[in-house]
């Protein structure tokens, strides 16, 4: 095991771009494998090519800074994605509402009738139905 922590020494190794890439290589194959299409299987195998070009290159400062590029450009599709699984999590206990100013979401509980909410970041307050 020695000679690949040698080998691997100053290589770039796997981030999170990385990661993704394989994921979407490994549908790319598996559905290839429902459909038969041969440009979907080639697909795949440049997505596997890029993650071994990325893990062995030693241009780690370039990696990086696609690895921040990525993470910047799918941020606020992941953020989306957490706030719909606790609105999904809280659904029989609290409403979620936006801020009719700044479009913050503000966590309410249900059941309360009719009632003023202040929005936590600009202070505006609203009212609605709970």
């Amino acid at each position: 095991m020695n000679w690949l922590q040698r080998f691997m020494m100053g290589r770039y190794g796997v981030d999170g771009l990385s990661v993704g890439i394989v994921v979407l290589g490994m549908i790319l194959t598996l559905t290839n494998s429902f459909v038969g299409w041969l440009p979907l299987l080639l697909l795949s195998y440049v997505c596997f090519g890029v993650v071994l070009f990325r893990m062995l290159s030693r241009n780690i400062e370039a990696r990086r800074k696609e690895n921040a590029a990525a993470a910047k450009f799918f941020r606020p599709m992941l953020e989306r994605g957490k706030l719909w699984m606790r609105m999904w999590r809280d659904r029989k206990t609290h409403r979620y509402f936006s801020c009719p100013n700044c479009k913050q979401h503000v966590r309410v509980p249900k059941g309360k009738g009719k009632i003023r909410i202040v929005c936590p970041r600009c202070r505006k307050e609203f009212t609605r139905k709970s």
